[in-house]
């Protein structure tokens, strides 16, 4: 009976003893919730005589404007300004940010220790702020948290980063215009520049002027630039086709190889007659991608020809010309879409059952079928439309 009530009683004690131990420690270090995260950082109490001291004088460095491909570097200083020895350790930095050198882990009293803190732009452009952490054995400051500013930029940029035209008209010309700014205080000029793309070349004039002053105040970093102008004429024989189309201006500076650029340039060139077709329409090269067609019981596709533009209420079609002969082509009756400005024509296209085989895919020695359309649009005269097919017995 004695050793049951002693027994009881020790368990009583140990709980006891565990739940005290347990409230201290949540009161030291509050949990945060993570049952496997790691453990928090020490939280700091006062100092005590004979403890180490820990004194920043600085603990933030702005570097200002920085070109993305520099690397920053920058100092801080901790010095022991307590009794007790001092003792840092690394602890962990964010992206971008390297904590590279740490020359003194050990400080006496009135010691110091110089922290450098390193990072890199690595092609990011915009604003950053990175930081790097030491951990200290000073019961005041048991951690530091050291951090660098600034805006990594280029050289010169163009903001946007693109010239886009959403939609130009195949019947004439269309401009735009993109800022060019620079981020130094040197002259800054542009010299010369090339077309990346030669074949459509001739469809792309480029004029360049110093950058009014609204828009070089919309980016107040920018100490200059320049005003590059883009008119895009698709109808330079040979015409620019509609569809998307890319080009890319290499441009040379005053400033030399670190002031070069490329301007992208991207767009869309719709014509008054577009054609709109089902899967296997690539309205880009104008061809149909019917693939293979059974003989026995061939096939049928439909496309629409739609016409805006000034013209559109007199444009009319006429089938000129179709190869080969299994291709069987109807045009439909031209109508308005509602109250729009457009208007469709249904253009049905048909491989009657029990055709010959034949190839006609545009592969190797076989010719692709061809559409011909005539038009009284004084602009697009004829419309060519390829149709890659197969007919199997």
């Amino acid at each position: 009976m004695r050793i049951t009530i002693a027994v009881a009683v020790a368990l009583i004690l140990g709980i006891a003893a565990g739940m005290w131990t347990a409230s201290i420690r949540v009161n030291l270090v509050p949990w945060d919730g993570d049952p496997g995260g790691e453990i928090p950082p020490p939280m700091s109490v006062p100092a005590k005589r004979g403890d180490p001291r820990a004194v920043v004088d600085e603990k933030e460095h702005q570097f200002g404007l920085q070109d993305v491909n520099d690397k920053g570097e920058h100092d801080f200083t901790i010095t022991n300004g307590g009794e007790g020895r001092l003792v840092l350790t690394k602890g962990k930095t964010s992206c971008g940010c390297t904590l590279s050198e740490l020359d003194k882990t050990v400080l006496e009293p009135g010691e110091s220790a110089t922290v450098t803190i390193t990072w890199t732009g690595k092609g990011y452009v915009g604003k950053f702020r990175q930081s790097a952490t030491i951990l200290t054995n000073d019961p005041a400051m048991p951690q530091i948290e050291f951090v660098v500013s600034g805006k990594i930029t280029t050289v010169v940029q163009t903001i946007p980063s693109e010239l886009v035209f959403s939609s130009i008209p195949a019947e004439e010309p269309t401009t735009g215009e993109i800022p060019v700014y620079c981020y130094l205080d040197e002259p800054f000029e542009i010299v010369s520049f090339k077309l990346a793309d030669q074949d459509t070349a001739k469809h792309f004039q480029i004029a360049f002027e110093p950058l009014p002053e609204g828009m070089l105040k919309a980016e107040p970093e920018a100490k200059s630039g320049q005003l590059v102008k883009v008119t895009v004429d698709p109808t330079v024989e040979p015409g620019l086709r509609p569809g998307e189309f890319q080009q890319k201006i290499l441009v040379a500076t005053s400033l030399g190889p670190d002031g070069s650029l490329d301007i992208p340039i991207r767009g869309k060139v719709v014509g008054d007659i577009s054609v709109v077709g089902p899967a296997g329409w690539h309205a880009e090269k104008n061809v149909l991608v019917w693939g293979t067609v059974d003989a026995q019981t061939g096939g049928e596709r439909r496309l629409s020809l739609f016409v805006r533009g000034p013209y559109r209420e007199e444009v009319k079609f006429k089938i000129a010309r179709v190869f080969p002969e299994s291709l069987k082509v109807e045009l439909g009756e031209k109508k308005q879409l509602g109250e729009s400005d457009m208007f469709q024509v249904p253009l049905t296209i048909q491989i009657p059952k029990g055709s010959r085989p034949v190839n006609h895919l545009g592969s190797g020695p076989s010719k692709i079928g061809e559409i011909v359309l005539d038009t009284n649009h004084p602009k697009s005269p004829q419309l060519l439309i390829r149709v890659s097919f197969i007919i199997k017995g």
